[in-house]
């Protein structure tokens, strides 16, 4: 796990989102919705070594930091691990051109 691969594997997952719920090139709020729900159970947010792996490649927030929305100290490593994951994909993969480049577009009448 490193965090190239990271971008990698977590555009692809985004792309497979948009493609296999037929989401429209403009309606964000689907496919962030849609995006939470399944990155909240990945396989890299919910094994407890693998969160620790993801938190340790992503390392924006580590076990001793508070969440930023609650002001609370993250309560377990899958946690912690989705919300390095958030960062990750807010900082570093275009969700817009994810949808522009793959979404279902409305037809010109």
């Amino acid at each position: 796990m490193n965090y190239q691969g990271l971008i990698e594997e977590y555009t692809s997952t985004i792309k497979d989102i948009i493609i296999e719920n037929d989401i429209k090139s403009d309606d964000m709020e689907t496919l962030d919705m849609l995006m939470h729900e399944q990155l909240s159970g990945d396989r890299n947010v919910i094994i407890t070594y693998k969160a620790k792996q993801l938190v340790d490649v992503i390392g924006h927030y580590d076990a001793f930091d508070t969440n930023v929305m609650t002001g609370e100290r993250f309560d377990s490593w899958s946690d912690l691990a989705y919300e390095n994951l958030m960062v990750l994909v807010r900082d570093e993969i275009d969700m817009n051109v994810l949808l522009n480049d793959f979404g279902v577009k409305e037809e010109a009448i």
